[in-house]
């Protein structure tokens, strides 16, 4: 039986900095959260049919990630490629476990924080946050 140990590349996350051209670098994921959400406007007020209740409408529309990663020492996430440091923009491809990687939803994002973490007989990992940022790029769900 052979074993093919690999970093979490079947989870499915890919990254590309702004002005990086064709380079998509895929990460090596220990685990992922993405988190869609839109802003809610309280609009209560003396015309509601319910006095006294809170009502809503909805506003622009965010998403978040946060990703935690095997930590590779030959690899550093802060150098280019994949050029992953606060402030930095770019194109996150999202996929779902188990679903075809023709079918990621595309967020454009602004890197939030770096996250370090390592302790006494424990695997070195860092983490990413980041944030959709509609200045790099367009928002796409998959078609199917």
């Amino acid at each position: 039986m052979s074993f093919n140990f690999q970093p979490g590349y079947s989870t499915g996350l890919q990254w590309q900095a702004t002005g990086q051209g064709q380079v998509a670098t895929l990460l090596a994921i220990a685990n992922k959260s993405f988190d869609w959400t839109c802003l809610l406007i309280n609009v209560s007020g003396s015309g509601m049919n319910q006095p006294g209740r809170t009502g809503r409408l909805a506003g622009p529309q965010d998403s978040a990630v946060e990703v935690t990663l095997h930590y590779d020492a030959d690899n550093p996430p802060y150098l280019a490629p994949p050029l992953i440091r606060p402030g930095v923009s770019g194109i996150l491809l999202y996929h779902h476990t188990g679903i075809s990687r023709n079918y990621p939803i595309q967020i454009p994002t602004i890197i939030e924080k770096l996250h370090f973490e390592d302790g006494y007989e424990t695997e070195a990992k860092w983490g990413v946050s980041l944030k959709e940022n509609a200045y790099a790029g367009l928002f796409v769900l998959p078609a199917a």
